[in-house]
């Protein structure tokens, strides 16, 4: 715009130069000036977010929107679950109980010196005081009564379920015992326990006999009633009063229904086991703990303190198994009990059973060979210990140990087998942005291609099944349902490869089922312009492989991977088009000093139309607040198509050339402005032709000034 009064000030230069100042007339000078220069196209209304262009140039719309998301963790898990000991006094025994008793030579001569005529007394004495060998003459029976045993180190009265007696006389004397009669009795009941005969027993040899205590109460202190006789020596035999007839008795292999006692350390649990998880749709092989907690409770009866380890050899984490131990204190009038809890999270959790791990650590439950592999199962050990505080305490048949162990809130990182067979059913809606694009067109869309598009981060094979799709324009209340009839249905969804590592994602697989005009009316549904698509769908997991059937147990599942659909749509800009808008907002400079002079003047606007579809335009003009005051143009004017050639497209655009007479003050009001908004409202003729758009047509505008200038000489 400065240019021209350059070419003014030049021409005035000239005048002047020539011509001596005489009279100072006036000229009137035509001059023509490009005010504006713009275009417009379709790229103007669409975001390259959603289109793309064609190796043809070709424009298509493309979309991927969102329908539904199902994520696995809410529906695999892996079921709480509780292993329980309990350990009553049947398990718990008492160490074998061993005292002696001793008859010597001396006793013999003794008892006879009291009860007896003293002859076998005088003879004994002499024979050992003088070291002279003697003939033993033969004994009547003589009878001793102040045998005790007394077991009060390890008892003070015990109810057997089970045990035994050994009574076994070792005879040390040079002379044979004969008929020899033991009776033991318990000091303060005197309930006799244990009565026994032994007919002969020679010198220098044992005889023992074994009798069972199964349903006796035995106290800690036994008195005995010994009696013996003895056909005497045959011969002079060495007498030495030291000599003796001693007497063991053994208590052993104890089951105690009730005892006061002293308990050893001992074990009264060790246990291993094999733990199923209780659902058989779902078979894992392992797993990789991401949360959850084992939680261990022990109550106790006993007047003793206890101890436990367990662990879980199914369970490792840097090459250790996971094991817990814990104290639990005597119980004092009521159960004590413990409590403890440990988390699993980043355990791997093997769930083949035993036999994987005898596989490492040979035959664990003794069974004589390595168990196969199974599913579902992990195998543990718990051992439970009496720590004996050395002290009396008293136990009950009712006494016990209660032990539970639980599984709570596992959730894995990571999980193999066979992920059973789930099904699903989905609703829902996404929002559609193809009514925004052309906002209060009226467009007719000739062909559109769809795909669902399924994108599976989860190791297992699915179905789809597509029972509703609709479509809505739900600001005109239109609603269209697409026709599935001719669409598989329901269609395969594949599953990725397994990376075998929590630190590598799964590149999901991608399966596509296409929607197009051909097998489906899936225009229709674009042509009531949605902004909303509905969806109702069932997805069947496994769908051909059934639990308790064959399964090669390598589906596998990563926390927080997910199956997701999405709706993507390639819509070809062939289109019937009635109200299709174009705009754009575009700077514009006019000075009051560039019109200072002009006498009159016309706006010329030039529009290159390289559209094969007719338009109307107007020019507007807005203020500083981007609001529309006034329209460059009395009226819209009408914008011819462009030819298109043998191809079906445009050669060369075709101009229009339109004239605005402009007032001064119109001018004026040009002056006030730096910005104009062009719109062109675009209609397809004839109105049932489609007619294909491509990135390259573009509506040109050009705004020439032809301003009549007066100039003073």
């Amino acid at each position: 715009m400065k240019d021209i009064f350059l070419y003014i000030s030049i021409f005035i230069l000239f005048l002047t130069g020539c011509k001596k100042d005489i009279s100072k007339p006036q000229w009137d000078v035509e001059v023509l000036t490009p005010l504006l220069k713009s275009e417009i196209g379709l790229m103007n209304i669409i975001p390259d977010s959603i289109s793309t262009i064609n190796s043809d140039s070709s424009i298509s719309l493309v979309f991927s929107n969102f329908l539904y998301g199902m994520n696995l963790d809410d529906s695999f898990k892996i079921p709480d679950t509780s292993l329980s000991y309990t350990t009553k006094l049947d398990n718990i025994n008492l160490d074998d109980i061993s005292v002696s008793d001793r008859t010597s030579l001396g006793d013999i001569a003794l008892n006879d010196q009291a009860n007896g005529n003293g002859d076998l007394y005088t003879l004994i004495m002499n024979a050992h005081n003088t070291g002279t060998q003697a003939t033993i003459t033969p004994i009547t029976q003589q009878n001793y009564t102040d045998l005790v045993v007394d077991a009060t180190d390890y008892f003070q009265t015990i109810s057997l379920e089970e045990g035994y007696i050994d009574i076994s006389i070792d005879n040390q004397l040079p002379i044979d015992i004969t008929n020899v009669i033991l009776e033991l009795k318990n000091e303060i009941s005197g309930t006799v326990i244990v009565q026994d005969t032994f007919l002969i027993i020679p010198s220098f040899s044992a005889v023992t006999h074994t009798h069972s205590l199964a349903g006796k109460t035995v106290e800690g202190i036994l008195l005995g009633n010994l009696i013996i006789e003895s056909p005497g020596s045959t011969g002079d035999v060495t007498i030495d009063t030291s000599m003796a007839m001693i007497t063991n008795i053994t208590v052993r292999d104890i089951k105690i229904s009730s005892a006061t006692a002293i308990f050893p350390n001992q074990e009264i649990v060790n246990q291993v086991d094999e733990t199923s998880l209780d659902n058989p749709n779902i078979q894992l092989t392992k797993t990789k703990i991401k949360s959850g907690f084992i939680n261990i409770q022990v109550f106790n009866t006993i007047a003793e303190n206890l101890s436990f380890d367990f662990e879980l050899l199914s369970a490792t984490k840097n090459g250790s198994s996971l094991a817990i131990s814990g104290n639990i204190p005597a119980a004092n009038g009521s159960a004590s009990s413990y409590t403890t809890s440990k988390n699993l999270a980043g355990y791997d959790l093997n769930l083949q059973g035993i036999g994987f791990i005898e596989q490492t650590q040979g035959d664990l439950n003794g069974n004589g060979y390595i168990d196969p592999d199974t599913v579902n199962t992990f195998y543990q050990k718990l051992i439970g210990r009496i720590d004996s505080s050395g002290n009396l305490v008293t136990i009950s048949l009712s006494d016990s140990i209660y032990i539970l162990t639980e599984f709570i809130d596992i959730v894995p990182e990571y999980a193999e087998g066979y992920l059973g067979q789930m099904k699903f059913n989905e609703t829902g809606s996404s929002d559609f942005e193809f009514d925004n694009i052309f906002y209060e067109a009226n467009i007719n869309i000739n062909q559109a291609i769809f795909s669902l598009s399924v994108r599976n981060q989860i190791g297992i094979e699915s179905e789809l099944i597509i029972n509703e799709l609709k479509a809505s324009n739900t600001i005109n209340n239109i609603d269209i349902l697409l026709n599935t009839s001719s669409i598989a249905n329901p269609f395969y969804v594949s599953k990725p490869y397994n990376p075998f590592s929590v630190s590598v994602n799964v590149i999901p697989s991608v399966t596509n089922l296409e929607i197009n005009h051909n097998n489906s009316n899936i225009t229709d549904l674009l042509n009531i312009y949605p902004d909303k698509l509905s969806y109702n769908v069932d997805i069947t997991t496994n769908p051909n492989n059934y639990p308790l059937g064959n399964t090669n147990f390598d589906d596998f599942i990563y926390y927080g991977d997910s199956i997701t659909t999405y709706l993507n749509a390639e819509i070809p800009l062939s289109i019937i088009a009635e109200n299709l808008i174009l705009s754009d907002t575009i700077d514009f400079d006019l000075s009051a000093e560039d019109i200072k002079d002009v006498n009159s003047g016309n706006l010329i606007l030039y529009v290159d139309n390289g559209f094969p579809i007719q338009s109307k335009i107007q020019l507007y003009l807005i203020n500083e607040s981007n609001i529309i005051f006034d329209s460059l143009m009395v009226q819209t004017e009408t914008i011819y198509a462009a030819n298109i050639n043998s191809l079906g497209k445009v050669d060369l655009p075709l101009r229009t050339k339109i004239t605005i007479p402009t007032s001064n003050n119109k001018l004026n009001t040009l002056t006030t402005i730096n910005k104009m908004i062009i719109r062109a409202e675009f209609k397809t003729m004839p109105n049932s032709t489609h007619v294909k758009l491509y990135d390259y047509y573009k509506m040109k505008f050009k705004i020439i000034a032809d301003f009549n200038y007066k100039i003073n000489q």
